[in-house]
């Protein structure tokens, strides 16, 4: 949870209210591209919280998010692998002023080229974190503990 004023909690329970996103892709490479709404194609966006991937209720899931936008821009897609890119929700509060919300920080799983507009999908970074940990208890586990002291990791 991200603690919010009570002019923002007021805005978004209005019957109409002004708000737009922005956001920044980072790559591997260190190249860094900002982009607004003119840049997002309209109704295009979507952010999806699940813990499931059916309708079980499955033991050590954990809630993942699923990023989808699609943006005009002429961004080699090539370059976006493994990108990151992080999402800014920004509301229009009733005195002018704007109240920001960071909705996370997301790493690029595909990116399509469709005629000008870049289609990306990407997935919060709990995902990787989860990868890590998976593979370094496998790694404790498989390793007796003599082994473990003596290897480097560069």
């Amino acid at each position: 949870m991200y603690p919010v004023s009570d002019a923002f909690l007021r805005a978004v329970r209005s019957n109409t209210r002004k708000y737009f996103w922005t956001g920044t892709i980072v790559t591997k490479g260190g190249m860094t591209y900002e982009f607004g709404a003119k840049e997002i194609v309209k109704g295009s966006g979507y952010i999806s919280r699940q813990c499931c991937g059916s309708t079980e209720i499955e033991l050590g899931t954990v809630y993942a998010a699923e990023m989808g936008i699609t943006l005009l821009s002429d961004i080699d897609r090539y370059t976006l692998e493994d990108a990151q890119v992080t999402l800014v929700f920004h509301l229009v509060l009733a005195d002018g002023s704007v109240e920001d919300v960071p909705m996370g920080v997301f790493e690029v799983s595909e990116a399509n080229r469709l005629a000008k507009c870049l289609e990306l999908k990407a997935y919060d970074l709990i995902l990787s974190i989860l990868v890590y940990t998976f593979f370094s208890r496998m790694f404790d586990l498989m390793l007796p503990p003599v082994a473990k002291h003596s290897i480097v990791v560069a």
